[in-house]
């Protein structure tokens, strides 16, 4: 009788673990859940033409010196051939996608057996691949950059139909403003942070069968290439521990969605590139108290005090106007890009320095330099005044070759509006170049 009770209790045994098992595996096999509309926010690729090719420049690192020939123009010359070389490349861009940036308090037991809360932000996203990139031959197909200049292709060209991308190497930078101790702003920078247990708990607390992947989890994955909206993607979480409870104005900035970058020479004739970067602007309405109560709110706070416009242009280091110099090739009616130039406009009184003397018919030290870097050197004294504050030309030579060069001031985010800023594009997100 009790052997007989025994095997009764061992076979409902295992009918209950084939049971649990089987439900286990439908709670796995279950789908994401679906999000409502407007709560997960997509950022698509953004590709410029102007991210495939260099501004005319010398050759970096090559010592060539001008000379006079007798036979044959300084053009064809070593020096002539490596002034104003364009170099171009294929242009790959991943789609980035997010739920926002949020926060959590978890519960650890130390080893002298106190339970103590750690608070953490995170940012849970989204990686796909759709598909965009953009050949450096497409570029020069169109009229971008002139067909005269020294083409130098950098990468291999995409294979047809797909991008050139397979991995995401996670970069996440968080920034925000605090109160130093004497009531002054300063800002502060985290790294995010390699936390595989928070992720896990991050993930429960999110959607148990949606995978957050952690920082290293990440490297490992190939991002998938997608057909349609409904494609589920990569999905991972950026982390950072004690961040300041204080912080108000805030940015995230995400690397490595591109290959796109800037190159440019400084007046020492030193290279600089710069990556393209997505900037995520946030601000959250709080202090340390109860800190999670606080939600981070996704884009820039709605201000109508031009005071407060100024504020919120400093708070997210929204890039200001440029002057840009462009020479106008007539021979195949391009208008080349060759310098973009910081206008250095101040937002105390929107005073600029640098439209002062060009309307007064002075070129600043400044711009001419930059333009020397290129290899345009500029004529004294013929500043001449389109528009303005607005235009300029300026007579200059070029490899021997007398030519005119437009300069352009042209905002980029914001501009003037009377005492206070007209915001031209969103600034709840933007791509700078750092």
């Amino acid at each position: 009788m009790n052997c007989s009770y025994q095997r009764i209790v061992f076979v409902f045994g295992l009918i209950w673990l084939a049971f649990a098992a089987g439900n286990s595996m439908a709670q796995i096999a279950r789908d994401p859940r679906p999000f409502a509309p407007g709560v997960l926010k997509v950022f698509p690729p953004i590709i410029d033409a102007r991210d495939s090719f260099t501004v005319p420049m010398p050759v970096p690192g090559l010592d060539a010196r001008p000379y006079d020939t007798n036979f044959a123009p300084r053009a064809f010359t070593v020096f002539g051939q490596t002034q104003e070389v364009v170099f171009f490349r294929d242009v790959w861009h991943l789609e980035f996608a997010t739920l926002g940036l949020r926060q959590i308090e978890l519960a650890y037991r130390y080893p002298d057996g106190e339970v103590r809360t750690r608070h953490f932000w995170y940012l849970p996203y989204r990686i796909r691949d759709v598909g965009r990139s953009v050949s450096y031959r497409e570029v020069l197909d169109e009229s971008a950059v002139a067909k005269t200049r020294k083409e130098i292709q950098i990468d291999e060209e995409p294979e047809a139909g797909g991008s050139r991308i397979d991995r995401f190497y996670p970069d996440f930078q968080l920034s925000g403003w605090v109160f130093d101790e004497r009531g002054e702003r300063q800002v502060v920078h985290y790294r995010d942070q390699y936390l595989p247990d928070v992720a896990r708990e991050i993930q429960k607390l999110e959607d148990p069968n949606r995978r957050l992947h952690d920082k290293f989890e990440m490297l490992d994955q190939s991002v998938p290439r997608v057909d349609s909206d409904s494609d589920e993607g990569l999905w991972g979480v950026a982390i950072w521990e004690n961040v300041d409870p204080n912080i108000d104005f805030c940015s995230v900035k995400i690397f490595g969605l591109t290959n796109a970058y800037r190159m440019d020479r400084t007046v020492g004739g030193d290279v600089v590139i710069r990556r393209k970067v997505l900037q995520l602007n946030f601000y959250r309405p709080g202090d340390s108290v109860r800190q999670t109560r606080d939600k981070v709110q996704y884009g820039v706070p709605l201000v109508v005090s031009p005071a407060e416009q100024i504020e919120v242009c400093r708070r997210y280091f929204l890039p200001g106007p440029r002057i840009n110099a462009y020479w106008y090739d007539a021979k195949h009616g391009n208008e080349i890009p060759l310098a973009e130039i910081d206008a250095e406009v101040s937002l105390d009184d929107f005073s600029s320095p640098a439209l002062a003397e060009l309307n007064s018919g002075r070129l600043p030290e400044h711009l001419a330099a930059a333009l020397v870097v290129v290899g345009v050197h500029p004529v004294d004294g013929s500043v001449k005044t389109v528009v303005p504050n607005g235009m300029w030309q300026i007579d200059a030579d070029k490899v021997g070759e007398s030519v005119k060069i437009d300069l352009k001031f042209q905002p980029q985010f914001w501009e003037q509006k009377g005492k206070g800023i007209r915001f031209i594009r969103t600034i709840d997100y933007l791509w700078v170049y750092q």
